[in-house]
């Protein structure tokens, strides 16, 4: 009887999850920024909070204007003065009022929100889209070319945009989860990418300037580090 020995059977390898590709995530974070960041109601949205910010500090400019002159008057004729008193009471009074208005229709605005766009994660600040951006799960290996992607994305768009580019970045930089090296690298990558980017944006050195500055002022990115670009 002839006896045959058997070959070991080998048990095919698992392929190991290499997680997704650089062009998966830039066109995932393309996507972000056209639904968020870059979003025209997103940034109405954003404008109108900072609107309503100088609105508030308009009205209390003219306030504490109407009381100085209530009690210069006062002064100056020998009455007594409460009147100052009087004015900060209705605008105390006022502004309860208002502010049961507003809360009102707030809750209005809410929960019509919850009945039309139980989806639709909710986007009231640059906090909020910055959160919705660490959702990507963006991998460290690739952070550099979104990074890149969202300034480039923000060049041919208006002063807002470049505004918010960078107001992105500088979360990201208090939240740590981006270091001013790598902020100053993916600048410079844009830099060199000028030339290319000049045939579809004429006025592309213009407008990569403007985010320059911007970074400048915002100190998210050194003068010497631009010199030596």
């Amino acid at each position: 009887i002839a006896v045959t020995k058997q070959g070991s059977i080998e048990k095919p390898k698992a392929k190991k999850d290499k997680g997704p590709t650089r062009d998966e995530v830039l066109k995932k974070v393309a996507q972000f920024l056209n639904d968020t960041l870059f979003s025209k109601e997103v940034m109405d949205d954003i404008e109108k909070s900072r609107n309503i910010i100088t609105a508030d500090a308009a009205v209390v400019v003219d306030v504490v204007e109407e009381i100085t002159d209530t009690h210069n008057n006062n002064n100056n004729n020998g009455h007594e003065n409460g009147k100052a008193d009087e004015i900060i009471e209705e605008c105390f009074e006022e502004n309860v009022v208002a502010e049961e208005n507003l809360k009102n229709e707030e809750e209005k605005e809410e929960a019509e929100e919850k009945l039309n766009e139980e989806d639709v994660p909710s986007i009231k600040s640059l906090d909020d889209i910055v959160k919705l951006y660490y959702d990507l799960k963006v991998p460290e290996k690739f952070l550099k070319d979104s990074i890149v992607k969202v300034l480039n994305e923000s060049l041919d768009k208006s002063d807002q945009a470049h505004e918010t580019a960078i107001e992105f970045l500088m979360t990201m930089q208090k939240d740590k989860r981006l270091t001013a090296n790598q902020i100053t690298d993916a600048l410079r990558t844009v830099i060199n990418g000028m030339n290319e980017r000049e045939k579809t944006i004429p006025k592309v050195t213009t407008l990569v300037a403007s985010l320059l500055a911007r970074s400048m002022t915002k100190k998210i990115c050194k003068l010497n580090d631009i010199a030596n670009f």
